[in-house]
């Protein structure tokens, strides 16, 4: 035991001694060699160590991301379940109705079948089957989409028209946040006989919707529409539509945007072409809730009759503000079914609060001169509109407003115009101002001024 400690530390003096000169004898050299060995040694243990945590942090960091990956999967199944089963539950709006029949939900995957039925105006229904497939991520649900019309021989006609058997195709998004977006696209078609066709081109719609508050958009685009008869027919190109909606019933607004790069109507040999069609609105509830109001604003770039010039019109506009409809009334008409005989009492009720109707802009460049208008109508509160309806005369005891109307003299030039603008001068319906024609109104509460002069009613 004593000479093991002798030994240990003279090793150690030895080591010492080795670092500080460079040949000191085979005795040395060896010993230098046995400490090359223990320092490789204690640095190889230390290697494996340091290695072995290192495997176990790397499977343990690799296990959490695939547990995550998994669990991610399995609640996308479960807010993809959850979120159709609450849309199918919702609130059915008038001339459709829809129903899940059936959903399965495995872990990657799942299927749905659902039902849509519409109403036609003569009574007939068309019912659609939806069968849905659903692949689950961690991220999102990626859904699609398969139409069948339930009747054979409807379901034959339009795969006739469309020329294939998918003539529509569906594909759904819906994430983790409860955002649900996809994409619908509509081949064209075409129906020809010998004395008709129709054709129609190519139509995709986009659409976002925030499952959580149920507002979202809509984008449609339609390539083309085109419609003839022996003497008749009508062409659309490039029609565009956009909305914002919220179908919460308690935050019921939307906006909404249509435009048409050009529309052509032919009758016989009469022949209109309207381009540059812009339609734009919004509607909205008061502070209080209890009414809607509507911003609506009508637009056309180019409108003509005929292929000359005489008859062509450009920067036409028209401005239709509506405030003050009952929104209890409205809700009825929008979505509830409404029988014929509480169809008089829900429109009086729509306009029981009064309303007022707006045309802040009413003006056209005219082969004859600008034409520039305006109307401000206030429907009263408290008008018994069902007596209305059966003397059209009456309203004019609820209604106060003005309305305004300027017309270029040259107007008086039109052949199929003229007689009737004359009268209007001689009865002093129209005054002549400059190179005008003016047309204003007063109505108070059953009296009638115009251009200054009283009108018995």
């Amino acid at each position: 035991m004593h000479f093991g400690v002798l030994y240990s530390c003279n090793f150690e003096m030895q080591s010492q001694q080795e670092k500080r000169v460079s040949v000191l004898g085979i005795t040395l050299k060896y010993r230098y060699v046995i400490a090359i060995e223990i320092e490789l040694g204690i640095f190889v243990v230390f290697l494996s160590s340091s290695f072995g945590n290192a495997m176990k942090k790397l499977i343990l960091g690799i296990a959490a991301i695939f547990l995550l990956l998994l669990t991610g999967i399995y609640w996308v199944g479960v807010v993809a379940e959850r979120e159709t089963v609450k849309m199918f539950a919702l609130k059915q709006q008038p001339g459709s109705e829809s129903k899940l029949i059936r959903y399965h939900r495995g872990f990657f995957t799942a299927t749905s079948e659902s039902e849509v039925k519409m109403v036609l105006d003569d009574g007939q229904d068309i019912v659609f089957h939806i069968f849905s497939s659903i692949q689950h991520y961690p991220y999102k649900a990626l859904i699609k989409n398969k139409l069948v019309v339930k009747d054979e021989l409807l379901n034959n006609k339009v795969v006739s028209y469309f020329g294939r058997e998918d003539w529509l195709v569906s594909e759904d998004e819906i994430d983790l946040f409860g955002q649900l977006s996809g994409r619908l696209m509509v081949p064209s078609g075409r129906f020809e006989s010998t004395s008709e066709l129709f054709l129609s081109q190519p139509l995709q719609l986009d659409y976002q919707f925030n499952l959580d508050d149920y507002s979202g958009t809509v984008d449609v685009i339609l390539e083309g529409l085109e419609s003839r008869g022996q003497d008749t027919g009508v062409t659309f190109s490039e029609v565009k539509f956009h909305s914002n909606f919220n179908l919460l019933e308690k935050d019921d607004e939307y906006e909404y945007l249509v435009e048409i790069a050009k529309m052509t109507a032919k009758q016989a040999h009469r022949v209109i072409r309207v381009e540059e069609i812009k339609w734009q609105g919004k509607s909205y509830l008061s502070d209080k809730g209890e009414n809607i109001n509507s911003d609506n604003e009508l637009s056309m770039g180019r409108y003509q009759i005929g292929q000359d010039n005489s008859h062509l019109f450009t920067d036409s506009r028209i401005k239709i503000n509506v405030k003050g409809l009952s929104a209890a009334a409205f809700e009825r008409l929008t979505h509830d079914r409404v029988s014929e005989q509480d169809i008089a009492r829900t429109l009086s009720d729509l306009f029981a609060y009064g309303v007022q109707l707006t045309i802040a802009d009413l003006s056209s460049q005219t082969p004859w001169g600008a034409i520039d208008g305006g109307l401000d109508l206030t429907l009263q509160e408290g008008a018994v509109l069902t007596e209305v309806l059966g003397n059209p005369f009456m309203l004019l005891d609820y209604v106060t407003g003005s309305i305004n109307l300027q017309l270029p003299e040259k107007i008086l030039q039109q052949s199929d115009l003229k007689p009737l603008l004359r009268a209007a001068l001689q009865a002093g319906f129209l005054r002549e101002e400059g190179q005008s024609l003016h047309f204003q109104t007063q109505l108070q509460l059953g009296e009638l001024t115009v251009n200054g002069h009283n009108i018995p009613l």
